[in-house]
């Protein structure tokens, strides 16, 4: 939904990948991956929807991007509220991540609180190499020991009475409720989101 394909991200983005995804949990099930350049993941076998968690973003996927931007801040109104649908209508437990349900625009960086100054500089090293594969430049990254990363990542409630984020916000109780009145919506059954696959 970013179009973005550097990195790790590489190895997704198709829509035969999305769809894959909400039939069998995982995009990589013994295939080759692109980014790892070798065969990647295992077979769901009939585990149910119940026992995975689908989400747009999370707090991993958000703090390691340069710039801890969400996905507020990669995509227009319209496909958060196409993300959001297609999370709280997947057969997975969705989970939102902090803010995400009112489209909070604060980042959220990577922040430590290491008191060995070696750790402290091997991390930062490590994700400077890292961003090298997204094409980030690693002198613009934040500094994760700094204090002013950690407050820069706090969700700025202010925004929530603004009309944008309100919309936002009823666009997702109106999704919980009908994840909620809908049975087939929580039943967990992967093997029926797409019907039946033809196989010609």
């Amino acid at each position: 939904m970013t179009g973005e394909n550097n990195g790790y991200y590489a190895d997704y983005g198709s829509l035969a990948a999305f769809a894959k995804s909400l039939r069998n949990a995982f995009v990589y099930d013994g295939n080759y991956s692109k980014h790892r350049k070798r065969k990647h993941g295992a077979i769901t076998k009939d585990l149910g929807g119940q026992r995975f968690i689908g989400y747009l973003q999370n707090h991993d996927q958000v703090g390691n991007r340069a710039q801890g931007e969400r996905s507020s801040r990669l995509m227009s109104r319209g496909k958060l509220k196409i993300g959001a649908a297609l999370v709280l209508t997947s057969p997975f437990i969705p989970m939102l991540f902090q803010g995400e349900e009112w489209g909070a625009t604060t980042p959220f960086l990577f922040f430590t609180d290491h008191r060995d100054p070696e750790m402290a500089a091997a991390v930062g090293e490590g994700r400077c190499k890292e961003f090298a594969e997204f094409g980030w430049k690693p002198e613009e990254m934040p500094q994760p020991q700094a204090r002013e990363t950690f407050e820069r990542s706090e969700l700025n409630w202010s925004e929530l009475p603004e009309p944008a984020h309100t919309e936002m916000l009823d666009w997702h109780k109106r999704l919980i409720q009908l994840r909620r009145a809908e049975k087939d919506l929580n039943d967990g059954q992967m093997k029926r989101v797409l019907g039946p696959v033809n196989t010609n």
